[in-house]
C-alpha cells in the first residue's frame, strides 16, 4: 500500500513537471506584438511600448487564400485613428515586411512603418508614402489623415534610414 501510494505520487509529480515543461516551452514560442504609434498623442488607446498581446504558434493567417508565417515579418498592433482611411484602426495587427533600404521599391500610398525619436522618447510610427523630397534624396514625405479623414503632411520629413518597413497586410484583432 505505501509502495503503491509512493508510485502515485511519484507518477502525479512526473505529471505536473510535464505540464510545468510543455507551459515554459509554449510560453518560448509565442511571439510578442508590440504597438505602432498610428495617430496623434491624444488619440492613442495605450501607450505604444507596451507589449500586452502575443501570437501563438498555433494561430493562422491566410492572405489571398495563401497561409501567412508570422515569422517572416514584423508584427505591430496599432494604437490610434490616423490611417482609419486607409482601412487600418486602432487594435488591428499589421504585417509589416522589412524594407530592402532601396527607395525605389517604395510606391506613393505605401504604409511606411517608421523608427522616430521625439524629445528623447523613441519609438514606431506608421505613415503614408508621398515621395522623396525635391531637396534631400535622403529624405522622404510623409502624411495622416484626420479623424474627418482628410490628408495632413506630416510635420516633419523622415530619414530614408528610419524606414523600417512596409506595411502589407492588416488583419483586424
Amino acid at each position: 500500500m505505501l509502495v503503491d501510494l509512493l508510485f502515485s505520487l511519484i507518477g502525479v509529480g512526473a505529471i505536473v513537471g510535464i505540464v510545468l515543461l510543455v507551459g515554459l516551452f509554449y510560453k518560448q514560442m509565442l511571439l510578442p506584438v508590440e504597438m505602432v504609434n498610428a495617430g496623434s498623442t491624444d488619440a492613442h488607446i495605450s501607450s505604444c511600448t507596451a507589449s500586452s498581446t502575443f501570437i501563438s504558434p498555433f494561430d493562422s493567417f491566410y492572405h489571398n487564400g495563401k497561409k501567412v508565417n508570422p515569422k517572416d515579418y514584423i508584427i505591430r498592433k496599432v494604437d490610434g485613428d490616423c490611417m482609419v482611411a486607409r482601412g487600418i484602426s486602432a487594435g488591428d495587427i499589421v504585417f509589416i515586411e522589412k524594407f530592402n533600404n532601396d527607395i525605389n521599391t517604395l510606391s506613393i500610398g505605401d504604409i511606411l512603418f517608421i523608427k522616430y525619436e521625439k524629445d528623447g522618447v523613441s519609438g514606431y510610427k506608421i505613415r503614408e508614402y508621398r515621395g522623396l523630397l525635391e531637396t534631400n534624396n535622403k529624405q522622404i514625405q510623409t502624411l495622416y489623415y484626420t479623424r474627418e479623414g482628410k490628408d495632413k503632411k506630416s510635420s516633419q520629413p523622415h530619414d530614408v534610414e528610419n524606414v523600417e518597413g512596409v506595411v502589407k497586410m492588416r488583419f483586424v484583432a
